[in-house]
């Protein structure tokens, strides 16, 4: 796992993984470090969690996102970025800034989802739209692998808003899938932020999905996401998937995570 520097009045320190800093001050020293910034401050609906960011890449404004007030959003690494659906009336605003900030794609998760008027804007505006449909249980584990090519090429490209309705479960099930079934190695597992309920995390529907399209994709579907062989696919599965839950269990313990009440 990354370190964090943190800087406070008096000195500076390295610390492993994340550490709440009582003066909610921050400051980035060297790049290929993480940051916690204003924990305890950001919520979900009724949820409260650290805001977690990486701080590699500078080709989006991620200030100037995070100015917006899009409902649920975060950087999720990568020039990439979750939360609700800008499809909604409240949320078209957005769109016009989201695409200043240096977005180009837009990944819209919900079934059977139809707006030719948000499709247009998004064409009209040079963004990309991709209609990737998932969930916990209602799309298909053989609708999901045949999309898995184009969800892995957007977010390997980056620059790319990523959502739900809500932006909250399905979109943590789209990026465990990518933390998982990807080729490409990310440095850190992503937060699942939708999935965190009563003082900890839970991982039983993202588990079930993530198991059962393993039982269902074959050793062709590996080769056009671009794994190896199966064996490289099976090692680095179960290493993964042990790291998606190890790490979101441990960010809710050490956080205290709760539900507002």
């Amino acid at each position: 796992m990354s370190n964090i520097r943190i800087i406070n009045n008096n000195n500076a320190f390295l610390i492993h993984k994340y550490q709440k800093n009582k003066k909610n001050h921050m400051e980035v020293k060297a790049k290929n470090e993480a940051v916690v910034a204003n924990p305890y401050v950001c919520s979900l609906r009724n949820y409260y969690l650290p805001l977690i960011y990486s701080v590699d890449e500078k080709n989006i404004d991620k200030d100037k996102l995070q100015a917006l007030g899009i409902p649920n959003f975060r950087y999720i690494g990568n020039n990439n970025v979750r939360g609700e659906s800008l499809s909604s009336k409240k949320n078209r605003k957005f769109l016009i800034p989201v695409k200043k900030s240096g977005i180009k794609n837009i990944i819209d998760l919900r079934d059977k989802y139809s707006s030719q008027s948000y499709v247009g804007m998004c064409a009209k505006l040079g963004l990309n739209y991709f209609q990737i449909p998932i969930d916990s249980d209602s799309v298909s584990d053989k609708e999901i692998i045949k999309n898995m090519p184009t969800l892995f090429k957007t977010l390997n490209e980056g620059k790319t808003y990523i959502a739900c309705a809500q932006g909250l479960h399905r979109t943590d099930i789209a990026l465990a899938l990518n933390y998982i079934f990807n080729p490409k190695e990310q440095k850190n597992p992503p937060v699942m932020y939708g999935h965190f309920r009563n003082f900890g995390f839970k991982f039983d529907d993202i588990s079930r999905r993530i198991n059962s399209i393993k039982r269902q994709i074959t050793d062709e579907d590996l080769c056009k996401i671009g794994w190896n062989s199966l064996q490289e696919f099976e090692k680095t599965f179960s290493e993964r998937k042990k790291q998606l839950k190890d790490y979101n269990t441990e960010l809710g313990e050490k956080y205290k995570i709760h539900n507002g009440q």
